[in-house]
């Protein structure tokens, strides 16, 4: 019926775009919860990664790569910070008024730069080539989960689809004769 990796929907001028992430956002969802989170930072970058792939460049890798880098470095700033006091003489309890802080502080530069990520990606996702219609409060809330369910089934309006994310498969290969 074809050589091997014909797409029968696509036209010789124009360029082939990689099929996006595939897994289900349900099972990003499970895999974020058992890893407390981790694993939604971590498919954040590679959903940037993919949008970097498509468009060619990507501001929101850069930053999700910074979200993932911004954990180890509180941790670490909050060790040497505990190390110093500590070397001082200085018992860590709850009842210090600059630990709470420093808490506050890390908390809060860490939901900073995802919040930056996620829109960030939101913004990549909505302009061409990829044109997926995201709303603010459900990337806000639910952001990777959010991209991968309309990532999931996603093709290009220039491969016959008539919508960014159709409900059929992208790039198959049709069956060898």
């Amino acid at each position: 019926m074809g050589t091997p990796g014909y797409l029968p929907y696509t036209n010789p001028g124009m360029p082939i775009v990689p099929p996006p992430p595939r897994l289900h956002w349900g099972w990003v969802l499970v895999l974020s919860l058992l890893t407390r989170g981790l694993f939604g930072e971590i498919w954040l970058v590679v959903q940037a990664n993919w949008i970097r792939r498509v468009t060619g460049r990507s501001e929101a890798r850069t930053w999700a790569i910074l979200n993932i880098g911004a954990i180890p470095l509180l941790v670490l700033v909050a060790s040497v910070f505990g190390t110093l006091l500590s070397s001082q003489g200085v018992a860590l309890t709850g009842n210090q008024r600059s630990w709470p802080a420093l808490q506050a502080f890390g908390g809060l530069s860490i939901l900073a730069v995802h919040v930056t990520t996620v829109f960030k990606m939101r913004a990549e996702l909505e302009n061409a080539p990829v044109g997926i219609p995201l709303g603010g409060v459900m990337t806000f809330f639910f952001g990777p989960f959010y991209f991968q369910y309309f990532l999931r089934d996603w093709v290009p309006l220039e491969h016959g689809a008539a919508t960014p994310y159709a409900q059929y498969t992208y790039a198959s290969v049709p069956p060898q004769a």
